[in-house]
């Protein structure tokens, strides 16, 4: 079985949650060069994990390769981010629709402490942390479509 398809060993999924987090908090800016040593002392972890969520992070896009260069956080120009809103549109009403028919109580509760923390974060200007909770909201509603492909691509 690949590596990506067992994610659950902790430290792995943990070196992953922290880099990811540290990309959605802007703590490592667009156009960033990573260097996995660099990132290992940081996070206080050996480097074996930290290589894997680098992989991993390449896999789904937020990180690419550039010759000369190596490992750098993934830029965005006003097109490309056109296409993943055009992208994303239909496949998140999928899902959406999928969550309606399928999700259960704890999956509904669960969206609504999501909504309740990002009104509270709308109110204290907490944008970071609103960004966290829309994130982790739209995967809730992912998940709870239940269909495996879904899944998979919007993750």
């Amino acid at each position: 079985m690949p590596w990506y398809t067992d994610f659950t060993m902790v430290p792995k999924r943990d070196a992953y949650v922290k880099i990811r987090d540290m990309i959605f908090e802007n703590e490592i800016a667009p156009g960033s060069h990573l260097v996995e040593r660099h990132l290992a002392d940081q996070l206080e972890m050996s480097r074996v994990p930290v290589r894997e969520a680098l992989q991993r992070l390449v896999l789904e896009g937020f990180l690419v390769y550039l010759p000369g260069k190596g490992l750098v956080t993934r830029t965005y120009d006003e097109q490309e981010v056109l296409d993943l809103y055009n992208y994303r549109e239909p496949l998140e009403g999928m899902a959406a629709r999928l969550f309606c028919q399928r999700a259960d109580d704890a999956e509904i509760h669960l969206l609504e402490q999501l909504l309740s923390g990002m009104e509270r974060q709308v109110n204290e200007g907490n944008i970071i942390a609103l960004h966290k909770n829309d994130f982790e909201f739209h995967l809730a509603i992912v998940r709870g479509s239940r269909n495996g492909r879904l899944i998979t691509e919007l993750e």
